[in-house]
C-alpha cells in the first residue's frame, strides 16, 4: 500500500496544476466561446463538385499549423513501417543507422564497463549525446536518470519510449533551440505517438543470432476505439533478450588483439620534426612488442613489486623466493564479460480525450517504461597502491607475517584479481513513469483572430534507476584478508584483530584461495538515481494578416519546467572503500527555467516564405545569461517542384547538472599507457584512472547554426516519382566544456608532471613509492568547434501496373570538417568522413521485399604510445579501420486473414565488425555495427 500511496503521490500536484490553468482559461474565456466556430482549424478546396477539408497540422520545426509539410527547416519524417523495414533488431538502431547519427552514440553493447548500461541514445553530427533533444508528442520527457558517456553527461534513453505505440518520427536537422531549448543545439528527435487508432493488433516475434544462442522474444498489443466525442487508446508491450558473453563471438572472446592487429597496418610516427628511426629498434613495430595486447595486467597469480615485479608460473600454495618469476601473469577479462546484456523490458501506454465542443479538448496521457539489464563484468583487479587499508587513513599491503608471503617485508605494490569473489553483475532497473494532462482547441473567432488554436499541458516525467553491484569487495576487508581471518565456526571466516598469527587464515595472493574468502569479500552495493522532469506550457498559433503569398501565421507560448537530479551512494562509495571502484558522495542539483517564445511565418508572396523565430529563457542558475535566441529562415519555391531554403540559428546550452553537482566521476583510459616514470618498464604500463568532480562555475555553451538546401520532388513528366534533397550545415560553437585531456595527450601530462610544469603538477597523484595513483581531469569552459558537412537524399518510386511497385532511396552525409580548436577529426574514429544508406523495397500484391544497405566509411586513426621529449614531441601509432558494410533483408505476406508475417536477416552476410587493435573488443564498438547476423519472425494480426 505504501508504494502505491508513493507512485500516485508521484502524479498529484501536476493534477492539481491542470485543473488549476484548465478552470483559469474556462474563466477568462468570452461569452462566445461555447458557440460552434464556422471552420475549426482547416480549409477547404473545391474539385468539381466535391468539397475536401484539409486540416492543418504541426511539423517539427515550426509550432504554426500548416497545410504543406515542406517548412522553411529541414526535416526527416519516418513513420513506424519506414522504421521496422530497416531491419534493425530495435528502434534504437534503425535510428542510429540514419547517417545524420555520428560520434559515440551509446548502445547496450560493451555495457561491462559503461556507465549507462542498456542504455541506448542517438548523436545527431556528433555534437554530443546530450545536444539532440528529444520529444514525445511534442513534448519533453526526463533524461535518463544515471549520467552516462563520461559519467556526467545526460542523456534520453530511447528504450524508455513504449515503441509499440510509436506512430512516427521526425527529425529537425538545423538546430531547434530558438523554439525548443537549449537542448536542441544539433535539432530535434520528436518521436509521435498514436493518437486516433481504431481496432486491435496483436504481434509477438522471436528473434536469434547465428554466432551463439541468444533469443530475444517479443509481444505487443494495440487497441483503439472512438465512441461520439470521445477516444481511447492502450498499447502494451513486453521484450525479452537473453544477452551474450564477449565470450560467446569469436571476435569479441580474447582481449589480446596481437593476432589480429596486423589487419589494422600499425605504424609509429611522430609528431616533432625528429627520425622516428632514432627512437626505434631497427624492425621495431607495435604488434612484435605486445602494444594491442590488451589483457589485464592483474590476473593469477598476482604479482608484487620489489626491486623487481616477481610473480609465479602457475597458482602455488607454497610461494618461495627460489621458485618465484620476473613478469606477471595477464588475465583475459573477456571470458567473463558481458557484450550485450540480458534485458527485459515492460512498456505501457495510453491516451483518453475528451471533445467537450469545437473549443476545448481534453486528454491524458500515462506512459510507464521498465526496463531491467544484467550485465557481468570481470572479477575485481586490486591494485595495492590504489586501495586504502583498514581505515582510509592507511594504505592496503601484505603483510610481513602473511603465510603466503615468502620475502617477509610487508609488501606495498602489486596486483592480483579477485577471482574468489566471482564477476561483477550489476543488476540494472530503471522505470521511467510519464504523465501529461492537456486541453486544446479552437480560440473563439474575433475581428482579428480566426482560425486560431491553443493548448496548455502540465506534465510530469521520472526516471528512476537502481544499479544493485554484486561481486562488490570493500577495501577494509581485503586488507583483513591479507591479515588473516578466523573460522567463524558456522562455515564462514570473521575478522579479529587481537587472534594470535598463527591461529589465522591467510588469503593467499599467489595461489587459489578457500571459498570462504569469496563469501566474507563480497557484498552488494546499490546505487539509487533520480531524474525527475515537471513542465506546464501554454500555447496559441494561427493567422493575423494577409500577405500575396497567404496568411502570417504567428505562434506564441509559454513553457516552465522544473528538472532535478540526484544520486545516492553508500557508505562505501563515499569513502572511496571499493576496490578498484569509484569514490563520490550523495548529490543532487535542480534547476527551474522559464522560457517565452514566438514565432511568424510570412508568406511574402507564392514562390517566397520567410520564418522568425525566437525564444527567452530565465534560468535559476546563478550567472547565467539572459537573452533572445533568435532564429531566421527563408523558403523559395522558384518551381513548383523545387523548393531552395535557408536558416541562421543562435542556440544556448546550459551545461548539465551533473557537470555543475557530480562529487566525484572515476573512469580509466581505453587503451594502456607507459609511465615516463619508469621508462621503459613494461611493468608500469596500464590504464589511467582519471578522477573528475563538479564544478558549479561551468557557464553555458553557446552555438551559431547555418543551413541551406534544396528540396525537389517533379509531380509530372519524365521525372515523375523522383524526389529528393541536398541540405549544407554548419555549426560553430564556443565556450564548450573541455578537459585538459582534450589538449594534451596522457603520455604528455604525465611527462610535465614530472617536469614541475603547472598545472599539470597538481592534476597527477602518485603513491608514496612513486607508482601512478590517477589524473585529475576537471572540466572547463574552454574549447571551440566547427562542424560542417552536406546530406544527401535521392528516392525514385516506379509503380507498374504488372509487376507491383518499385521504390528506392539514397542517403549520403559527407562530413567536410569537424574541427576542434582548429584540429579537424574528420577521417579519424571520432568522426568519419562520410556514411551512406541505401534501401530498396517491391510490393507486389500480398508481397513485400525490403533490402537495407548501411555503409560506414573507414578510416585512420592514431594511438598516443608516449611523449619522448621536446625535439620529437608524442610518438604515436597510426592504424587503419576497414569500411563496413551491413545488409538488411525483410520479406512480408499480408494475404492471411488480416495477419502479416515478416522474415527477416539483420546483417545478412554475417560480417564481423572491422578490427580495431585498441578497442576491448576488437573493434570500435560505438561506431560500427558490432552484432552477428540475426534472423527473425514476426506475427501481426489485426481484428
Amino acid at each position: 500500500m505504501k508504494t502505491t500511496n508513493k507512485v500516485l503521490g508521484v502524479f498529484t500536484r501536476p493534477v492539481q496544476l491542470l485543473l488549476c490553468a484548465g478552470a483559469a482559461l474556462l474563466l477568462s474565456a468570452p461569452a462566445s466561446f461555447g458557440q460552434a466556430a464556422s471552420q475549426p482549424a482547416a480549409t477547404t478546396t473545391t474539385t468539381g463538385t466535391d468539397v475536401v477539408q484539409m486540416q492543418k497540422y504541426e511539423v517539427t520545426g515550426s509550432r504554426i499549423k500548416r497545410l504543406d509539410s515542406e517548412t522553411v527547416s529541414p526535416v526527416v519524417q519516418l513513420t513506424q513501417s519506414d522504421i521496422q523495414v530497416k531491419g534493425f533488431p530495435t528502434f534504437a538502431d534503425a535510428i542510429r543507422s540514419l547517417t545524420f547519427n555520428g560520434g559515440e552514440a551509446l548502445t547496450p553493447i560493451d555495457a561491462g564497463t559503461s556507465f549507462t548500461p542498456g542504455i541506448s541514445t542517438f548523436n545527431l553530427r556528433g555534437l554530443g549525446n546530450n545536444n539532440t533533444l528529444v520529444l514525445i508528442n511534442g513534448r519533453r520527457a526526463a533524461s535518463y536518470a544515471t549520467p552516462g558517456y563520461d559519467g556526467l553527461q545526460s542523456m534520453f534513453d530511447l528504450n524508455s519510449i513504449p515503441d509499440a505505440a510509436i506512430e512516427s518520427m521526425d527529425l529537425l536537422k538545423d538546430g531547434g533551440s530558438a523554439l525548443y531549448g537549449s537542448d536542441a543545439v544539433a535539432g530535434v528527435l520528436n518521436i509521435k505517438l498514436r493518437k486516433d487508432y481504431q481496432g486491435s493488433q496483436f504481434s509477438v516475434g522471436y528473434k536469434n543470432y547465428f554466432n551463439t544462442s541468444s533469443p530475444t522474444k517479443e509481444a505487443s498489443v494495440l487497441m483503439g476505439t472512438r465512441s461520439g466525442k470521445a477516444s481511447v487508446f492502450v498499447a502494451g508491450s513486453w521484450r525479452d533478450n537473453a544477452g551474450i558473453m564477449a565470450r560467446d563471438l569469436y571476435y569479441t572472446r580474447n582481449a589480446d588483439n596481437t593476432d589480429i592487429a596486423h589487419k589494422a597496418n600499425p605504424r609509429f610516427v611522430v609528431t616533432g620534426t625528429g627520425d622516428v628511426n632514432d627512437l626505434l629498434d631497427p624492425g621495431e613495430n607495435p604488434i612484435d612488442d605486445g602494444f594491442f595486447d590488451n589483457r589485464s595486467g592483474s590476473g593469477i597469480p598476482g604479482y608484487v613489486n620489489l626491486d623487481n615485479r616477481y610473480t609465479f608460473d602457475g597458482p602455488t600454495n607454497h610461494p618461495t623466493t627460489a621458485n618465484a618469476v620476473i613478469g606477471y601473469n595477464p588475465y583475459n577479462y573477456q571470458q567473463d564479460t558481458t557484450f550485450l546484456p540480458k534485458t527485459r523490458t515492460y512498456s505501457f501506454y495510453t491516451r483518453g480525450s475528451y471533445d467537450f465542443n469545437p473549443y476545448i479538448t481534453a486528454a491524458v496521457e500515462v506512459s510507464l517504461t521498465h526496463n531491467e539489464a544484467n550485465v557481468c563484468a570481470a572479477p575485481t583487479p586490486v591494485v595495492l597502491a590504489n586501495e586504502h587499508g583498514l581505515d582510509t587513513t592507511t594504505s592496503m599491503y601484505i603483510p610481513s607475517y602473511n603465510a603466503f608471503n615468502p620475502w617477509g617485508v610487508d609488501i606495498t605494490s602489486g596486483a592480483r584479481r579477485l577471482v574468489e569473489a566471482g564477476p561483477r553483475i550489476n543488476n540494472v532497473t530503471a522505470d521511467s513513469p510519464r504523465l501529461l494532462f492537456s486541453l486544446s482547441g479552437q480560440l473563439p473567432e474575433t475581428t482579428f483572430f480566426k482560425d486560431w488554436t491553443w493548448d496548455a499541458g502540465v506534465l510530469h516525467s521520472r526516471s528512476s534507476v537502481t544499479n544493485l553491484n554484486q561481486g562488490t569487495v570493500p577495501d577494509y576487508r581485503m586488507q583483513q584478508a591479507l591479515m588473516g581471518l578466523l573460522d567463524d565456526g558456522n562455515g564462514g571466516l570473521i575478522w579479529s584483530p587481537t587472534a594470535p598469527a598463527s591461529e589465522r587464515t591467510y588469503f593467499n595472493w599467489f595461489g587459489v584461495n578457500d571459498p570462504r574468502f569469496g563469501k566474507f569479500l563480497s557484498v552488494n552495493n546499490p546505487v539509487s538515481f533520480i531524474n525527475t522532469f515537471s513542465s506546464f506550457d501554454l500555447h496559441a498559433s494561427g493567422p493575423v494578416a494577409q500577405l500575396p503569398g497567404g496568411p502570417i501565421g504567428v505562434s506564441l507560448g509559454y513553457e516552465h519546467y522544473m528538472q532535478s537530479s540526484g544520486v545516492y551512494q553508500t557508505d562505501l562509495n563515499a569513502t572511496g572503500n571499493i576496490i578498484g571502484g569509484s569514490m563520490g558522495s550523495s548529490w543532487d542539483g535542480n534547476r527551474k527555467v522559464d522560457a517565452f517564445f514566438a514565432e511568424v511565418d510570412m508568406p511574402i508572396l507564392k514562390w517566397l516564405e520567410a520564418q522568425v523565430a525566437g525564444r527567452y529563457e530565465k534560468y535559476s542558475d546563478d550567472g547565467f545569461q539572459k537573452r533572445v535566441r533568435p532564429k531566421f529562415g527563408i523558403k523559395v519555391r522558384p518551381l513548383d517542384w523545387l523548393i531552395v531554403r535557408a536558416s541562421y540559428a543562435q542556440s544556448y546550452r546550459a551545461p548539465d547538472l551533473a557537470y555543475l553537482y557530480e562529487s566525484q566521476v572515476t573512469t580509466f583510459t581505453a587503451s594502456q599507457y607507459y609511465d615516463p616514470a619508469f621508462p621503459g618498464d613494461q611493468s608500469h604500463r596500464n590504464q589511467i584512472q582519471m578522477n573528475v568532480v563538479g564544478n558549479p562555475e561551468l557557464k553555458p555553451e553557446t552555438t551559431d547554426t547555418y543551413y541551406a538546401g534544396i528540396a525537389f520532388e517533379p509531380q509530372r513528366g519524365p521525372l515523375k516519382g523522383l524526389g529528393g534533397s541536398i541540405d549544407f550545415f554548419r555549426f560553430n560553437q564556443k565556450n564548450l566544456l573541455a578537459q585538459m585531456t582534450d589538449f594534451f595527450s596522457y603520455s604528455s601530462i604525465l611527462s610535465y608532471a614530472l617536469q614541475g610544469v603547472d598545472p599539470f603538477v597538481d592534476m597527477v597523484k602518485r603513491s608514496p613509492a612513486g607508482d601512478l595513483l590517477y589524473i585529475n581531469n576537471p572540466y572547463m569552459n574552454e574549447q571551440t568547434r566547427k562542424t560542417q558537412g552536406l546530406d544527401v537524399e535521392v528516392n525514385y518510386t516506379w509503380p507498374t501496373k504488372k509487376y507491383g511497385e518499385f521504390y528506392g532511396k539514397f542517403d549520403l552525409t559527407y562530413n567536410i570538417y569537424d574541427k576542434i580548436d582548429g584540429i579537424n577529426y574528420i577521417g579519424s574514429t571520432y568522426g568519419r568522413r562520410w556514411n551512406a544508406t541505401l534501401y530498396g523495397s517491391w510490393k507486389y500484391r500480398d508481397w513485400r521485399v525490403n533490402m537495407n544497405i548501411w555503409y560506414l566509411r573507414g578510416t585512420d586513426d592514431y594511438l598516443d604510445y608516449g611523449f619522448m621529449g621536446d625535439d620529437y614531441g608524442e610518438l604515436l601509432i597510426k592504424y587503419h579501420i576497414d569500411d563496413q558494410i551491413v545488409v538488411n533483408l525483410g520479406v512480408t505476406y499480408t494475404g492471411f486473414w488480416k495477419t502479416e508475417i515478416t522474415l527477416g536477416v539483420s546483417n545478412l552476410f554475417n560480417q564481423r565488425p572491422p578490427v580495431d587493435p585498441t578497442g576491448t573488443d576488437g573493434a570500435l564498438t560505438y561506431n560500427n555495427w558490432m552484432l552477428p547476423a540475426m534472423w527473425s519472425i514476426t506475427v501481426s494480426k489485426k481484428f
